[in-house]
């Protein structure tokens, strides 16, 4: 919820700095996103819906090669490796991403050691 207030409050100070006084009133604070309740919040936070994602996608370590999941909180990466190491990734990747002063991750990992993901693209039309 701070993280949000404070989106919006950066939000609106910036739209003050790019709109004359006038126009101001005229442009009502929305959320930059939309969906169902269920689709923009989980029980738990980020950390868990992450812990929930990789337990279940160990049901499908082989019939998927790459699994992956944007991580918003970087203090959420240490416990995803550590979870896909305990549940046998074989590659867990990261890859770093940032506009202007936000910055996020991809994490991608696979279950299917490099020999067999080449397998794998091969069987594949």
């Amino acid at each position: 919820m701070a993280g949000s207030q404070r989106k919006v409050a950066n939000l609106t100070a910036n739209r003050a700095k790019r709109l004359p006084q006038s126009d101001i009133a005229q442009h009502k604070t929305q959320l930059n996103f939309g969906g169902q309740k269920a689709e923009l919040w989980c029980e738990g936070g980020e950390k868990q819906f992450l812990i929930n994602m990789i337990t279940e996608s160990a049901s499908f370590k082989h019939q998927v090669l790459w699994f992956s999941s944007l991580v918003s909180k970087a203090e959420n990466v240490k416990p995803c490796y550590q979870l896909l190491t305990h549940l046998g990734a074989q590659t867990i990747e990261t890859i770093q991403m940032s506009q202007g002063n936000k910055q996020t991750r991809v994490l991608a990992w696979s279950f299917l050691a490099p020999p067999q993901r080449e397998l794998w693209t091969k069987s594949r039309p």
